[in-house]
């Protein structure tokens, strides 16, 4: 028996997923969030992804989950059921028309574990303040490929991204350019 039942863009948590960690010991970095404040957000403690999701309200509480797979690249909505004991639940996709999505192997479901614990205030962290002209900057190169990860799995076939930035010494702003979806990454500089 379900006790909450949700549609979510697959798109968002698909790109989203890039940025979650991987057997991180901080645990509830494994996971995506899903916040009621009307958001979607994953991060591995070095960037983080951050998308407006309408549908989230939806939701009565924040949960974080941890998807057991990939997500079929032809996934539209993500139709996501949360089982009664609130630890777990499944998820399955449909595209444009409505049609379920195969994933490999014809499996068409995906597990998922909701993860205990408190997830760090994105909002908290997102730059504020004017913009700053900066003459040097150090970034990790494999930031700026996931951005670009991030981009063809909300559907651009060349993703742009535009970045802003508020001195040498504070997280860069990487915007999303997208048609359907305010999504941005925001990276924490390193040393040059």
């Amino acid at each position: 028996m379900t006790i909450t039942n949700i549609d979510l863009p697959a798109k968002l948590l698909r790109a989203a997923q890039e940025y979650q960690a991987v057997n991180d010991v901080r645990y509830y970095l494994n996971g995506i969030v899903i916040n009621t404040a009307g958001y979607i957000g994953s991060t591995n403690g070095h960037c983080a992804f951050w998308a407006q999701c309408a549908e989230a309200k939806q939701l009565k509480n924040t949960i974080i989950m941890n998807i057991g797979g990939a997500i079929p690249a032809k996934a539209e909505t993500a139709h996501i059921s949360l089982h009664e004991n609130g630890n777990a639940g499944y998820m399955w996709f449909s595209c444009e028309l409505g049609r379920h999505v195969l994933k490999k192997g014809s499996k068409v479901y995906l597990g998922l574990n909701l993860v205990d614990g408190t997830f760090p205030d994105l909002e908290r962290v997102m730059p504020k303040g004017e913009l700053v002209a900066t003459p040097a900057i150090g970034l990790n190169p494999n930031y700026i490929a996931k951005a670009g990860k991030a981009g063809r799995a909300l559907g651009s076939k060349s993703p742009t991204v535009e970045l802003r930035f508020r001195g040498a010494d504070s997280c860069i702003e990487m915007l999303l350019k997208h048609a359907d979806y305010n999504a941005k990454v925001i990276v924490m500089p390193c040393e040059i």
